[in-house]
């Protein structure tokens, strides 16, 4: 296409075609987003442990996934308090664990239940705390309160005495520091 009759008609071919090319266009995205569609639903997994109102969680924290400096913390933040949920969306609101509710809302695939690492009766304490019962106290009294007892067990113990420095062990610490002084030298 070197004159300006055959640039013309070239365009006007183009233009001519243009009603097919989009239609063919249409069909193609139609017929990719229906094969996405199926991909999706085959593939898709449903959280197999159901999270609710009032249940404790986890973040992920995405913002670690490009980081290599960063490659050793850990990935979720939390603990969080699930504050409200809209099913229609798979999305949630969260809570500090204190009542504060966190900016934002996040996506369900961010979010895995907590499971503490404690015995049995601190796990039935969290969800006493959950409920709204409990005895009242926090887990930092428990925590104060379990050392308190520890520290008098140990003063009430007679094999806890401290332990003395005798005077051969006194003798060997000098003739240590007379030797390393003689090195130096």
């Amino acid at each position: 296409m070197k004159t300006r009759a055959e640039l013309l008609a070239a365009r006007a071919r183009q233009l001519d075609r243009k009603a097919e090319d989009i239609a063919a266009a249409q069909q193609n995205i139609r017929k990719n987003r229906l094969k996405n569609k199926t991909y999706f639903d085959k593939n898709r997994h449903e959280r197999v442990d159901k999270i609710g109102v009032g249940d404790i969680v986890l973040l992920y924290n995405s913002s670690l996934d490009k980081q290599w400096s960063q490659k050793l913390k850990n990935r979720w933040l939390g603990p969080y308090r699930i504050q409200q949920i809209a099913e229609d969306r798979g999305t949630y609101l969260l809570d500090e664990l204190d009542s504060v509710q966190l900016d934002g809302i996040f996506v369900g695939d961010h979010i895995k239940n907590f499971y503490p690492r404690y015995g049995v009766d601190d796990a039935e304490d969290a969800n006493d705390a959950k409920d709204g019962g409990g005895a009242g106290d926090s887990d930092e009294e428990d925590v104060n309160d379990m050392a308190v007892e520890n520290i008098d067990d140990a003063e009430n113990t007679e094999d806890a005495k401290p332990m003395e420095r005798t005077d051969d062990a006194e003798d060997a610490d000098d003739a240590g520091v007379e030797d390393n002084v003689e090195d130096n030298e």
